[in-house]
C-alpha cells in the first residue's frame, strides 16, 4: 500500500486509509499518525495513543428525532 517501512499500521478508517505508530517508540505516548493511501500522504494526527482515542470518546452523543 506505500506505508513507510518505519511505520506500524494498528487501525483503518472506512476508506482504507490506515493509522499508525512510529516503529522506534512503541508506548504510550508514541505518535498516532495518519497515511492517507490515495496520495501517499502521511502525517500526525496526535501526540500520543491515549490523546488519538479520547477524541473518538469525547464524540458528543446526538440523539435521534422522535
Amino acid at each position: 500500500m506505500g506505508l513507510p517501512e518505519d511505520k506500524i499500521a494498528f487501525a483503518s478508517d472506512c476508506m482504507g486509509n490506515l493509522f499508525a505508530f512510529g516503529s522506534v517508540a512503541l508506548n504510550q505516548s508514541s505518535q498516532v499518525w495518519f497515511f492517507d493511501h490515495d496520495t501517499g500522504e502521511i502525517v500526525v494526527v496526535a501526540p500520543s495513543f491515549k490523546d488519538w482515542i479520547q477524541q473518538y470518546l469525547d464524540l458528543r452523543f446526538v440523539p435521534l428525532d422522535d
